[in-house]
């Protein structure tokens, strides 16, 4: 009917805002599983490239995919992860959709702990 408007609850934001709240309150378990399912994917994916393949800590060789975790190079990874949060639901979901960007490596927490606490890593020996 012209003159008429209908909000169309796909329209309105508002309206498709409590909609998707209402089904996923009738829906825990699928949603919940789904978007842990999604995050798994994505997360492997980044692991995938920032290795080259490899899956695994470029010092250490650790190759648990649990283990894993992404290192910021050059350091400033929490101003990074900060400016993704606001349009992203994850870091790894930003990575992805920026094209992978460059200065990121792949670590095992502990080597990337051991880098961030004390400067160097345990696993490389200091000789001076």
């Amino acid at each position: 009917m012209i003159g008429n408007t209908v909000s169309m609850p796909y329209k309105d934001k508002k309206l498709r805002k409590e909609a998707y709240k209402k089904w996923r309150e009738r829906n825990p378990k699928w949603h919940n599983e789904y978007h842990k399912k999604r995050a798994q994917i994505i997360r492997r994916e980044c692991i995938d490239h920032y290795s080259n393949g490899a899956n695994c800590c470029e010092c250490c060789g650790e190759n648990n995919i649990e283990f894993l975790a992404l290192d910021h190079i050059h350091g400033g990874g929490q101003a990074h992860r900060k400016m993704a949060r606001g349009k992203y639901e994850s870091f790894y979901r930003y990575l992805k959709a920026e094209g992978f960007p460059k200065g990121i490596r792949i670590l095992c927490h502990n080597c990337n702990l051991s880098l961030g606490f004390y400067k160097y890593c345990p696993h490389k020996s200091v000789v001076d």
